[in-house]
């Protein structure tokens, strides 16, 4: 099978298209993933990259123990295992790996407690790959924050987890405030943004507004000074927040923060896709690309112009 396998840590270009035998399966909880399409996100790049340092710690010091990367997919079921009840083959499906790694291949296997979901008629595969990586995201910080009549504000609201804060906190009833690049502020108001602010053109922190929650999700607001944007008794989520703003988090005591790993549900594949049908959410999708052009698809999203998603076509059904 075709698979994208990363020897070592680097740029784009050690991405590299092989040809290596096929998986399969050897338990009775697995099931096999004819792979259709993948996401290429932040978080894979940044395993690439070995970015930050301690990632070598955790995936390999010289290179990721697990050359193939690639966190979401979307696909068929083509053989199950024995203990496997909750699906039977030919259904498609969608999910994303309990090690984030092993998506971009034309075959996986997983275990059956892997979080993932079936995929609506109506959702084409390439959406249901661009879907989870924000979206699980989106559902596990927002989790108990109620947003009702509340005012959002979004930083760095045009990426993949950025464009569905901004979806869901529109169907929450919030009255949501998104910054953004130039291009972008045509997309925010499409989305529902009540307001947008450019940051090439507006310095946010002098304006003197505040707002219920406030919600970074590129890590560029200085932690110290996040609180000039949030009213007290507000909520702060910090989405890239690594251990020097864990640490700073930790003085924050006027307001409740919000900062660490997104945890993934099958649960949260169920309001995707109930929230999909009715028309609420939609991915936004900047570029699909084949397998064999996964460097440039790499160069997108390290280029930091991502706009939403990025999607590698694996296969055809």
């Amino acid at each position: 099978m075709k698979a994208v396998i990363v020897e070592k840590y680097g740029g784009p270009e050690v991405a590299q298209v092989k040809n290596i035998e096929e998986p399969i399966i050897t338990k009775p909880n697995q099931l096999r993933i004819k792979i259709i399409a993948a996401g290429v996100n932040s978080g894979d790049a940044r395993l690439r990259r070995a970015d930050p340092w301690f990632v070598r710690l955790v995936f390999g010091f010289m290179g990721p123990r697990k050359r193939i990367l690639g966190a979401n997919f979307s696909g068929i079921v083509e053989e199950i295992g024995a203990n496997v009840s909750t699906y039977t083959v030919g259904d498609r499906v969608y999910g994303m790996t309990e090690n984030f790694v092993g998506c971009h291949a034309e075959y996986l296997v997983i275990n059956n407690t892997t979080p993932m979901g079936k995929i609506p008629e109506k959702m084409s595969y390439v959406d249901a790959a661009a879907l989870p990586f924000g979206f699980t995201t989106a559902l596990h910080f927002l989790e108990g924050v109620d947003l009702a009549n509340k005012t959002v504000f979004i930083n760095g609201a045009s990426g993949a987890v950025g464009v569905s804060f901004l979806q869901l906190s529109k169907d929450r009833g919030a009255l949501v405030t998104a910054v953004t690049s130039t291009d972008n502020v045509e997309l925010m108001t499409q989305l529902g943004a009540d307001m947008v602010f450019d940051y090439t053109k507006t310095d946010i922190l002098s304006l003197g507004i505040k707002y219920d929650v406030v919600i970074d999700c590129v890590n560029v607001i200085p932690v110290k000074s996040i609180h000039l944007l949030t009213k007290e008794g507000g909520v702060i989520i910090l989405l890239s927040g690594l251990i020097k703003e864990m640490l700073q988090s930790l003085f924050i005591k006027k307001y409740k923060v919000i900062i660490g790993t997104a945890r993934v549900t099958s649960e949260q594949f169920l309001i995707i896709s109930s929230l999909y049908t009715k028309g609420v959410i939609h991915p936004v999708i900047n570029k699909t690309f084949t397998i064999d052009e996964v460097a440039k698809a790499y160069q997108l999203v390290d280029s930091k112009k991502k706009v939403g998603n990025v999607v590698l076509k694996i296969q055809e059904e």
